[in-house]
């Protein structure tokens, strides 16, 4: 590139010395700006651009950096293992760095409608503790501010119990008292005696999440409390109907899940979990219909996992077998799988279907969710979302 035209002055010393300090100078401003444009640009790369030599492009820098020209970025060193703030800094760019590495990655693979990705670094304590305080500032945003959210439907996991659980110790006042959360219950209770069955209540985690939003003064929430699950297959047709009347007859099911509008289908938010088929970590709603008969053990491996209970039958299960899970969706009492798409596809940038989720072996099945449209906000764990990235990076299909 040829030198910058200077402007000829006279003929004097003086003016000789302020050509040449004008030549300098754009040398200088020249190698700077260069310097700038990549992070791979060495100098001898800008000594060939400039037509000098590596050592004059050294010199120019120099005096570029005199001028202030040119000002190096800091370098960054964060603090290393046994440092007291590791963890936090672990935390911190888990939440910003690599959530928004993925959240970016993720939207190209899958697109719409998910619309966030929160990684929380840690396992159990940690990441339930991480999660909740991921959440609070999601969930204290005023209706009228961007994604802010009135309506919150909660279905039941042990990850969302875990993180409801968590949220009263990171504040002493309630989040929305002002404006109060709309709260809605969407999963029935399972049929087995549990040592805590509130713990595996979502009308329970319904009440704890109101008591944190709310404050126990405002109007209790909707409650299910006494609706099972799901209706077994050794119930009729027919029988099946009956008991749905029956549920019927509570104002709380009525109001969420029956007449011409039901609250379900107008929900701006769901938390909810997944699970996965795996006799290890069987959530409590498929290990119950294998229990009572609706799925064989050996049909399981069919099944890839449920999201809000409802069950995904993987891509190569045979067509008998998808359509008894279809059946068996069908006499789920909750939230169905329509209603997740229709929260899902609402418009605008809000929370929609928040899954929450940690372990690692629930990354295909929430390949499989997001090919499906099924999630607009991930809140999971590093671990897991390392492990998706990878199935995403690999290419290859949901199974």
């Amino acid at each position: 590139m040829a030198e910058p035209s200077i402007p000829a002055l006279s003929s004097s010393p003086a003016a000789s010395s302020a050509v040449e300090d004008r030549r300098q100078a754009a040398k200088v401003l020249r190698a700077a700006h260069a310097f700038c444009q990549s992070d791979e640009l060495t100098q001898e790369a800008i000594a060939d651009r400039l037509g000098v030599s590596q050592s004059q492009v050294s010199r120019l820098l120099a005096e570029a950096r005199e001028k202030r020209w040119l000002v190096d970025r800091p370098q960054f060193v964060p603090p290393e293992p046994g440092n007291p703030f590791h963890e936090l800094w672990r935390e911190v760019e888990s939440q910003f760095v690599v959530s928004k590495r993925l959240e970016n990655r993720f939207r190209q693979a899958f697109g719409d409608p998910l619309r966030r990705v929160i990684v929380v670094d840690g396992e159990d304590e940690a990441f339930f503790s991480g999660a909740a305080h991921a959440l609070v500032p999601l969930l204290a945003r005023d209706p009228a501010e961007p994604s802010g959210v009135s309506t919150l439907g909660v279905t039941w996991g042990r990850n969302v119990r875990h993180v409801i659980q968590a949220l009263p110790a990171l504040t002493s006042e309630p989040l929305r008292a002002r404006n109060p959360l709309k709260l809605v219950p969407l999963c029935g209770e399972p049929f087995q005696d549990r040592i805590d069955p509130q713990s595996f209540s979502s009308s329970a985690l319904v009440w704890e999440l109101h008591r944190v939003l709310n404050g126990p003064q405002k109007e209790p929430p909707l409650s299910i409390a006494g609706v099972y699950a799901f209706i077994p297959r050794n119930f009729s047709r027919g029988e099946a109907d009956t008991i749905r009347k029956f549920y019927g007859l509570g104002a709380g099911y009525t109001t969420i899940f029956g007449g011409a509008n039901p609250l379900v289908g107008s929900l701006d938010s769901i938390l909810t979990a997944v699970g996965v088929a795996s006799v290890q970590h069987r959530g409590i709603f498929l290990a119950e219909r294998v229990h009572l008969g609706d799925l064989k053990e050996t049909e399981v491996a069919s099944v890839l996992g449920d999201i809000s209970g409802i069950l995904i039958p993987r891509k190569k299960a045979k067509p008998a077998l998808r359509d008894r899970i279809h059946e068996l969706n069908e006499r789920w009492t909750g939230v169905n799988e329509d209603n997740l798409r229709q929260c899902a596809s609402r418009p605008g940038d809000g929370l929609g279907v928040i899954v929450v989720a940690q372990a690692a072996n629930r990354a295909q099945l929430i390949h499989r969710c997001l090919e499906e449209k099924l999630i607009n906000t991930l809140l999971i764990s590093r671990v897991l979302a390392e492990t998706i990235a990878s199935l995403v990076e690999s290419g290859q299909p949901a199974e």
